[in-house]
């Protein structure tokens, strides 16, 4: 029996900062996310996890892994505060997953598709496939065919034209990167249309980005410098300043060549 692995965990603390007003009665929580397939889940290698998706999940649930969902004292408690530091140390050993994943993935025999009106939902109909999870028996050059020439259609009628020009050339541009036993099966007149990709306005991991300029800052592989700065953040007016990012920071990406094989995209 596989023993599950440690993947994410983080507390919910009504009092800290929000974008959103709590309700009074509102009770701290603690999430954690254990699962028995991190050695085959693609997903976990980068950093991400499909349950981080809204509400740990997004209208397809992970098929592997699970949740404990435990529940604290609301703010006016006196013990409010030392249940949530029980909380921090009792999930101190769990790994911090960066994200959700927004690509095509694979975990044990599935292969998980989370892009736009790709999979069968209750609004609107034609959807090129039924689940996002689809079995890697049936992902064959007829199922790859189905998902790049889809039109899914609106509930109201008419096709859904950001399937073709957003979710499909993303799609492609994936399989390309990241499974190249996936792209042998593309039809060629798709391949044609990764040919012109275009990554601008796109969010990528900093550290996977080519050095060059990035606005008014320049990359060198391990830094970020920029020009003169006066900012109420700094201790003093600087004409010339360095930043040394966090491992995983993101950054919009200006110009196309500024992504490598190697970028890793968050978006």
């Amino acid at each position: 029996m596989t023993i599950p692995e440690k993947v994410h965990a983080h507390i919910y603390d009504p009092s800290g900062p929000t974008l959103f007003k709590p309700e009074a009665n509102a009770r701290a929580k603690s999430f954690s996310v254990t699962c028995e397939m991190t050695s085959q889940c693609d997903a976990f290698k980068e950093g991400t996890c499909i349950r981080l998706r809204t509400g740990f999940g997004g209208g397809d649930r992970c098929k592997y892994g699970g949740i404990q969902v435990r529940t604290g004292m609301t703010r006016r408690a006196r013990s409010y505060y030392t249940w949530i530091s029980d909380e921090r140390k009792r999930l101190a050993e769990f790994p911090k997953a960066k994200r959700a994943p927004s690509r095509v993935f694979k975990i044990g025999e599935f292969w998980n598709l989370p892009y736009a009106h790709m999979a069968e939902s209750w609004a609107g109909g034609n959807y090129p496939i039924k689940s996002e999870w689809v079995h890697q028996d049936d992902m064959t050059p007829e199922m790859m065919a189905s998902i790049v020439n889809g039109k899914p259609t609106a509930m109201m009628g008419g096709v859904i034209t950001s399937y073709q020009q957003e979710s499909v050339p993303r799609f492609l541009e994936d399989v390309r990167r990241n499974y190249p036993e996936l792209w042998k099966i593309v039809p060629e007149d798709a391949k044609a249309r990764v040919q012109s990709t275009d990554y601008t306005g796109r969010k990528a991991v900093l550290e996977t980005c080519a050095p060059g300029k990035f606005g008014n800052w320049v990359w060198d592989g391990k830094t970020l410098s920029g020009g003169a700065v006066n900012s109420l953040m700094l201790p003093a007016e600087a004409e010339h300043i360095v930043l040394t990012p966090k491992s995983g920071a993101t950054i919009k990406i200006t110009e196309n060549s500024q992504v490598t094989d190697a970028t890793v995209f968050v978006d």
